[in-house]
């Protein structure tokens, strides 16, 4: 039987590996790791690749440490582009996240 929770956001700073071992203990066999949010580092680097790439990396340490399926989404939030208008144009801010929408295809 397959025991699947479709939304799970993970930190490294969080109970991370700890909380994957938990879901499993309870009966769970898979899950989607959604990507954190990380608008901080959006800001910083006008992009979405380092929040994608880690994502990536942490579901692929669960993948080699805990014998449990993961599967992966990442894309940008909504609500990230309030953040974004605080300290950007309209139309640089709309532009971040268009590329965050292509780096996640």
């Amino acid at each position: 039987m397959i025991i699947f929770d479709n939304h799970l956001h993970l930190r490294r700073d969080g109970r991370f590996l700890d909380a994957v071992e938990e879901f499993k203990k309870s009966g769970g066999t898979h899950f989607v790791l959604c990507q954190y949010p990380m608008v901080k580092t959006v800001i910083k680097e006008k992009s979405y690749k380092t929040i994608y790439q880690e994502t990536l990396k942490m579901a692929q340490e669960i993948r080699d440490t805990i014998n449990i399926g993961v599967f992966v989404t990442v894309g940008p939030y909504p609500v990230d582009y309030i953040h974004l208008r605080e300290l950007y144009s309209k139309d640089e801010s709309i532009e971040i996240m268009k590329k965050g929408m292509d780096q996640a295809a």
